[in-house]
């Protein structure tokens, strides 16, 4: 079932499934295992923001064994060097979700995508507001580098979330292995993924399956469930709200 959440985008073109494709039945089925049948057995579960959280990694997994898709020869997941990969992939998925509103238009006709750029022509910011001309969203880029270095999320009650590349850090007394681990899993279950465009035999579901339940069970679930831990702890919020996942394709 779709999450009520998504109520939110209704101005908003409307959005394809992201359980189509060879990988469409695995994903579905590891969501409804682990999300509603409490296969997880944590409250994190059934926190609806966990629930949007993968249905954007779902929909990154079907782009990957989709044979029409940009992922269908196997693209593995942005990563190398000191970047986190997390915040790669977090970058990709804010600047795809802004370019699908490039075209939209607010309440008063303004254009809902604006691109800021400095006296050289450097881009300096990308701004999303929403159809009544709210800021939502801004994507920074360092000056020198041309990279982006801090995407701002900006809550319906004008409340600022801020994230770099050091929000997607392992936390301290990690020793980075964490992050490896994320980023290992993520490119593993990508590629099982991908191998899908090219033949979905039996063998091949099941290698993806237990790729994808893997990369829930382990990594993405047990990540969720100390953050919110931590948000409860610290008096301070970690995860986005599920407005602002949806409307910037992550969480």
């Amino acid at each position: 079932m779709a999450s009520p959440h998504r109520k939110i985008l209704e101005e908003d073109e409307e959005e394809a499934c992201i359980f189509a494709g060879p990988a469409g039945p695995i994903l579905e089925e590891v969501r409804v295992r682990l999300l509603e049948q409490d296969g997880f057995g944590s409250r994190v579960a059934v926190e609806p923001r966990t629930e949007v959280i993968y249905e954007r990694l779902a929909e990154w997994l079907a782009e990957q064994a989709d044979p029409d898709g940009v992922g269908s020869g196997g693209r593995s997941v942005p990563g190398v060097g000191s970047t986190p990969a997390g915040w790669l992939e977090y970058v990709r998925q804010a600047s795809a979700s802004i370019q699908r509103r490039a075209e939209l238009l607010d309440e008063q006709g303004r254009p809902r995508v604006v691109r800021n750029c400095n006296a050289s022509g450097a881009l300096v910011h990308v701004d999303l507001t929403d159809w009544r001309g709210r800021l939502r969203a801004r994507l920074l880029y360092d000056h020198y580098t041309g990279d982006a270095a801090e995407v701002v999320l900006v809550t319906s009650s004008g409340e600022e979330l801020h994230y770099t590349p050091e929000t997607f850090e392992p936390p301290p007394g990690a020793g980075g292995s964490n992050g490896g681990a994320v980023s290992a899993h993520l490119e593993r279950t990508g590629q099982s993924c991908a191998r899908l465009a090219q033949d979905a035999s039996p063998k091949r579901q099941q290698a993806a399956h237990r790729s994808v339940e893997a990369l829930c069970s382990a990594v993405l679930l047990p990540r969720l469930e100390e953050l919110m831990r931590r948000e409860v702890e610290e008096g301070r919020q970690l995860v986005p709200a599920s407005e602002d996942l949806l409307e910037m394709d992550m969480e």
